[in-house]
């Protein structure tokens, strides 16, 4: 009877150790996490997602960039951003178009979030023209989940 417990003793440890270096290599592996940086032409320029925002992206941002940078040039070209768009270069109207996609992505996340985030690189602009950024990018590029 002691030899059975003993058995399912080491039993015990043996699956509790398992489990232990099993998660343990999930939250190494989560936190490391990368995805391949797409370079597309964008304005003839050959640009990857960090180039285009002027900083890493995030693992959310850069699945986007990658899902919809092969159609990003002409869209950026062919949509009706408005005037405030035409104001800008075609680097700053994909970013802001990008930003958009990936936002709209997000369960709860809404235009007033967009035009949060476009104002830390414009303050002096404000939602409406921005709006036809959020719209036509939810619209034409990047649907929303259905």
């Amino acid at each position: 009877m002691t030899r059975f417990f003993g058995v399912m003793l080491v039993l015990v440890a043996v699956v509790a150790a398992g489990f232990y270096f099993a998660l343990r290599g999930l939250s190494d592996s989560d936190s490391t996490r990368t995805v391949e940086d797409t370079r597309v032409l964008l304005d003839g320029t050959p640009t990857t997602c960090g180039e285009l925002l002027g900083a890493p992206c995030s693992v959310a941002m850069q699945t986007t960039y990658n899902r919809i940078a092969p159609r990003l040039d002409g869209f950026v070209r062919g949509a009706d951003l408005g005037p405030w768009a035409a104001t800008l270069d075609s680097d700053e109207t994909a970013a802001l178009v990008v930003e958009a996609c990936s936002l709209s992505g997000q369960p709860g996340q809404t235009q007033l979030e967009f035009v949060d985030l476009a104002r830390v690189r414009h303050p002096e602009v404000g939602s409406p023209a921005l709006f036809p950024f959020w719209n036509r990018a939810r619209e034409g590029l990047c649907p929303p989940p259905a």
